[in-house]
């Protein structure tokens, strides 16, 4: 799937060829010549209200998941031109910026080896544990990493 919006398509094709479904066993001949298409495309962008995309081109909705959280609400700020940018505001609280030509990430799917380098992480940048409760940690980390190398 391209990365373009229907407009953008349809004003692409509009200057290099006619746009059409030609059927010739229904005798059906139905076209757009360019001059059609573009002002279509001029429509189009007319009514049009850009809004956050993930990379494949879906539009981000209210409870998305994305990389940096839930998504509660966007707002999106927009010139004469069909230009700006995007803010969404997510369940936690915080807020991620970005301009209509960037894409919005998806969260990274979950795995074994991502929880334990989270968990390693969280191991190492510790603040106040108490010894015996870091070394139980440790002892479980080591653990989890032996089940992990055996593969069970």
């Amino acid at each position: 799937m391209s990365d373009k919006l229907l407009h953008e398509r349809l004003r692409e094709h509009a200057t290099k060829d006619i746009i059409g479904d030609f059927e010739c066993g229904n005798k059906m001949i139905a076209s757009l010549r360019d001059y059609e298409a573009l002002a279509l495309a001029d429509e189009i962008e007319r009514q049009y209200v850009p809004v956050p995309r993930f990379p494949d081109g879906e539009p981000v909705r209210e409870g998305s998941e994305t990389r940096y959280g839930t998504v509660s609400f966007t707002n999106v700020e927009v010139s004469d031109r069909g230009r700006g940018n995007w803010i969404m505001h997510m369940d936690d609280g915080n807020r991620v910026v970005g301009t209509f030509s960037q894409r919005v990430e998806r969260p990274e799917p979950d795995s074994l080896e991502k929880a334990m380098e989270r968990f390693q992480s969280i191991l190492e940048d510790h603040d106040g544990l108490e010894p015996e409760t870091e070394g139980e940690l440790w002892d479980v980390h080591r653990r989890l990493t032996a089940l992990m190398e055996r593969g069970a």
